[in-house]
């Protein structure tokens, strides 16, 4: 692969981190930047367990839809 090709290729974010690997601080407090600017209500904890859950494999729209039956059961 030439320079260029291989200056273009796709890292690993620190942001999200690899699959085994938790993010760095740097990178769970932009996660949590945007979690609030997104407004998703989630507390540092509850983003930390499903960042470690998706981490783990779990499926990212599987964990909102849980998330969602969650505080709709909450408001009830």
């Amino acid at each position: 692969m030439d320079q260029r090709r291989e200056a273009a290729a796709p890292r690993s974010s620190s942001a999200t981190g690899a699959v085994g690997h938790r993010p760095s601080d740097e990178g769970f407090e932009i996660l949590d930047d945007l979690s609030r600017l997104l407004q998703t209500g989630l507390t540092r904890s509850e983003l930390k367990a499903c960042i470690n859950l998706l981490q783990q494999g779990q499926s990212a729209d599987g964990l909102a839809k849980v998330v969602q039956d969650l505080r709709a059961e909450a408001e009830k």
